[in-house]
């Protein structure tokens, strides 16, 4: 297989970039070529992870909900948390889906950014 220089479409954002020789080389692992281009690659999530809105967050309760891509509530307990210790309503954050008995929850959840906070006037 003699490897080239190829142009491809990003099914995210419909951008084309060239991906490389020494691109394939360095992605040797990757089966084929990738489908996103490299900006759109570092804005979605990881493989099997998903990013959502935080609803709201109690603390003292140390459970919330999380407000998925479709519109469904997830609910989400601080034990299933990786590094931040609260979260708060707005708040951008990563994470998987596992099913419990009392339905999906999230878990391994990372903040990934805060709210911006509103200017006052």
């Amino acid at each position: 297989m003699t490897l080239t220089d190829e142009m491809l479409v990003c099914e995210r954002c419909g951008v084309t970039f060239l991906w490389t020789i020494e691109d394939s080389k360095a992605d040797a692992e990757r089966p084929d070529n990738p489908t996103h281009c490299m900006g759109c690659s570092s804005l979605l999530p990881a493989g099997g992870r998903e990013r959502g809105l935080v609803k709201w967050y109690n603390p003292s309760r140390r459970y919330g909900f999380i407000s998925r891509a479709d519109g469904q509530d997830l609910f989400a307990h601080r034990t299933r948390f990786e590094g931040a210790t609260r979260l708060q309503p707005g708040d951008l954050v990563e994470f998987g889906v596992e099913e419990t008995d009392r339905g999906a929850a999230a878990v391994d959840v990372r903040l990934l950014s805060r709210r911006p906070k509103e200017k006052q006037p």
